[in-house]
């Protein structure tokens, strides 16, 4: 199909998709807008290129270069996906349409909230209606396409039953579009019950399918920087592989790279010991001593093979080290983005602390992080943190002087639930990974090291399946770190939510200004963001490029490659960059709000006293005035619109925006101040509701969707699945 062949029915009508599916009608709309935008560019390009050859400005012998470039592929790429996507939709809008005419209701399992990690309980409660005469189906667009023979025979009862009764109300749950991995088909019905609440049942003659037990074991490996964790990581793949030294000394595997000096011999000879890693994206940084290796939360997914474990997964995460070099600011942004991070994982089963033995003293930090990790997890996690002590040999395979300052510090925390004893801390010992490494590079070891080094394999290789025995019988019913309900839950999701709010503020404030300059031909300005799928920055010092849409004009983002603090687009300083989640792209639209002047004027300035209500929650709750989310943004946003104006002949479009926002961040400051002389204190559940009503606005929810996928984006872009 040709571009021109795609314009037709991505003009035409989807009803029922813009009144159940928004969010997703609108997705494919953005994509529609990005393939416009390309085709026409390529059109210019081809015309342009045209025109230079007729004027003799190019040789005639590099058109067909020319025309065969990789913009060619992108485009035909982009056409076959938007393709595919209106072959999906045709079939969603008609099977709405099918279910809407014979009497049931559509409802996407978003609306009701259902999202991974919930159990059986609570998708019951979800699923739950106050009509005590209810059918509910639940599919998805999988189950739906690989056995539509088994879908319909469910509707065909259902509707069947129906006849029998009336005033039953049929549901269709779509499951296609949340996290819930709905593993089979599913009805459940709600009957009429006299002494209890009525609750859903499975249909007597459709059985309820049981959840599956989770397949995979999520372990977060936490450690000071310089503890040895890349490299446990490296020690235990090898574990899990090999059945003996002899056996992993002729394949290593190195899934990290690493790089360390080994002295060997009667005259104490140094080597510097290096090997590259097989993941292809490094996450390590060797350059700077003392600064955390690991810059970045990375995730190894293993496929267990013992007897017992055959076949499930196990993913540790690797994450940046507690106590780096440049200070407790890096430390609090590390945990930050550590929090952040298993915030997006479906469950997590146990937090590995990873210490050294005979550390007679503990870093501050470590205090912080145990209460960090409580109050976001709640209580429960205490029970699924375990120890794992590296380079233990000299220590006997014992935690040596250091189980005296633990025990201490988990004494000192008004939680006492912390386990510290045999049965959930193991000892290993990381000089047999080196040996093997160092075989690698050719250094000869004499028979008294050689043993050693088996000795210390054989201990901590039955340590290694100690270890996975524990999580496996122990703790293998995971937590969803999204079910908690916390201050730093609550923190987090405002820091994901700074930028949604002020952008839509400062588009609001655009349609404002364009209903007051053009009385007669009215337009607005629609958000579209746009998912980014790696990690992404923009440069503040690189020069950007403008746009005029709707008489306004936009700095488009220029996005660089920005990996582990670096950018691989230019060679600014890294704190030149801020790091984004999502892209906006804006479009002019004659589709105007059905509200009143008064009431987005309301929602306006309801916005900015909330964004004001979190910052002073978040400085109230621990936070630094420094580092206010919304202020930055206020001065990025503000600074923008200057350097517009700065550029630009015709601004004063611009140049209204600006003095706006400026306006708006003087109110924003304004109340922050008051509520703080006032002493005002936010109660947590008052700002859960906040949170709640900011995500009903479709503006702020659109950009909260691309943040979301952008999160899981990350967890795929940062994980490595070690072959078996």
């Amino acid at each position: 199909m040709d571009f021109k062949k795609l314009s037709k029915p991505l003009n035409q009508d989807y009803p029922n998709l813009q009144q159940h599916l928004n969010i997703e009608f609108n997705k494919i709309q953005t994509s529609w807008n990005e393939l416009q935008a390309a085709y026409t560019n390529q059109i210019v390009r081809l015309q342009d290129l045209v025109i230079r050859a007729r004027r003799g400005d190019i040789d005639q012998n590099y058109i067909p270069d020319a025309l065969k470039d990789d913009q060619d592929k992108t485009l035909a790429k982009m056409i076959n996906d938007c393709n595919d996507y209106l072959n999906a939709w045709d079939q969603k809008e008609q099977l709405i349409k099918d279910l809407v005419q014979k009497g049931f209701k559509y409802q996407n399992a978003l609306d009701r909230n259902i999202k991974s990690g919930d159990d059986q309980q609570t998708l019951n409660g979800k699923l739950s209606t106050s009509d005590n005469r209810t059918c509910v189906i639940c599919s998805n667009d999988n189950l739906y396409k690989n056995n539509s023979s088994r879908w319909h025979s469910l509707r065909d009862q259902l509707l069947k039953q129906r006849e029998e009764d009336p005033q039953l109300q049929l549901i269709y749950v779509d499951f296609s579009y949340c996290s819930y991995k709905l593993d089979d088909m599913k009805v459940f019905s709600t009957g009429e019950a006299k002494n209890y609440e009525s609750t859903p049942q499975p249909m007597s003659s459709l059985p309820l399918v049981q959840p599956k037990s989770e397949e995979i074991m999520n372990v977060l490996l936490l450690g000071e920087s310089g503890v040895g964790k890349s490299t446990f990581i490296n020690a235990f793949v090898n574990y899990l592989k090999f059945n003996n030294l002899q056996e992993a000394e002729k394949n290593t595997i190195v899934l990290i790279p690493v790089s360390f000096m080994m002295t060997t011999g009667d005259n104490f000879e140094e080597h510097l010991v290096k090997f590259e890693g097989k993941d292809d994206l490094s996450n390590e940084d060797h350059e700077h001593l003392g600064q955390s290796v690991t810059q970045h939360c990375k995730s190894y997914v293993f496929t267990l093979t013992d007897e017992r474990s055959r076949g499930r997964k196990l993913r540790i995460v690797d994450t940046p080290g507690i106590g780096d070099t440049r200070g407790s600011s890096q430390d609090d942004a590390n945990l930050q983005h550590i929090l952040t991070y298993i915030n997006n994982l479906t469950h997590l089963n146990a937090i590995c602390i990873l210490l050294k033995p005979n550390n007679a003293r503990l870093n501050v930090f470590f205090r912080s992080c145990f209460m960090q990790l409580i109050d976001m997890l709640s209580e429960n996690i205490c029970d699924k943190i375990i120890f794992c002590f590296t380079n233990s040999r000299p220590a006997f395979y014992t935690p040596g002087n250091t189980a005296t300052p633990l025990k201490a510090l988990l004494q000192s925390l008004p939680i006492k639930t912390i386990s510290f004893k045999q049965e959930n801390t193991f000892c290993f010992d990381s000089e047999s990974f080196r040996y093997l490494v160092a075989r690698r590079n050719k250094i000869v070891f004499n028979d008294i090291e050689e043993q050693e080094y088996y000795d210390s394999w054989q201990k901590s290789s039955k340590e290694s399946g100690r270890l996975i025995a524990y999580i496996r019988t122990k703790i293998s019913t995971g937590i969803d770190p999204n079910q908690s309900y916390s201050v730093k839950q609550a923190q987090l999701k405002i820091y994901l939510m700074s930028r949604p709010i002020l952008e839509s503020m400062r588009n609001i404030l655009r349609n404002i200004i364009l209903s007051n300059v053009s009385k007669s031909r009215k337009v607005s300005l629609k958000l579209y963001p746009k998912t980014i799928r790696s990690p992404i920055a923009i440069c503040l010092k690189c020069p950007r490029e403008s746009i005029k849409i709707a008489e306004f004009w936009f700095t488009m983002d220029k996005l660089h490659v920005f990996i582990n603090n670096k950018c691989r687009t230019c060679q600014c300083d890294p704190s030149d960059h801020y790091p984004i989640d999502y892209e906006l792209v804006y479009k002019q639209t004659d589709d105007l709000s059905s509200k009143s002047e008064n009431d987005i004027m309301n929602m306006l300035n309801d916005l900015c006293k909330t964004s004001a209500e979190f910052a002073h929650f978040l400085l109230e709750s621990g936070g630094s005035s420094e580092h206010d989310p919304f202020l930055l943004g206020w001065k990025r946003m503000i600074q923008e619109e200057d350097d517009i104006c700065a550029k630009k002949c015709s601004y004063e479009l611009n140049f209204k925006l600006m003095q706006e926002l400026q306006q708006l961040k003087d109110g924003y400051e304004k109340t922050k101040r008051e509520m703080a002389r006032r002493k005002e204190s936010i109660e947590l559940v008052d700002v859960y509701k906040k949170i709640e009503n900011m995500s009903k606005c479709e503006m702020i929810e659109l950009q909260m969707v691309a943040i979301r996928e952008w999160h899981k984006n990350m967890i795929i872009y940062y994980e490595y699945e070690v072959p078996t």
